[in-house]
């Protein structure tokens, strides 16, 4: 059985906001944010906001939450609800 920290690597792997791969993972957002800010410190991991083709936003942590946003990036899995 993967501890927490595998499982947590499983799921950004899999994709998904941060509060979802927390709890896929089964483990605290704060935890499952550390693991993610380490991976990105080493170059491991990059934020979804540097893949979004769109430049809203929609799918980065504190990022716009416009109409035009939600609708452009409807059916995006990255895309906050």
């Amino acid at each position: 059985m993967a501890g927490p920290t595998q499982r947590v690597i499983q799921e950004i792997q899999a994709g998904g906001t941060l509060p979802a791969i927390a709890q896929r993972a089964g483990v605290p957002v704060h935890f499952a944010a550390a693991i993610m800010d380490h991976l990105q410190r080493a170059g491991k991991l990059d934020s979804a906001e540097s893949l979004c083709s769109s430049g809203l936003g929609g799918c980065a942590p504190g990022g716009p939450q416009t109409d035009e946003a939600k609708i452009h990036c409807a059916g995006c899995p990255l895309t906050r609800s």
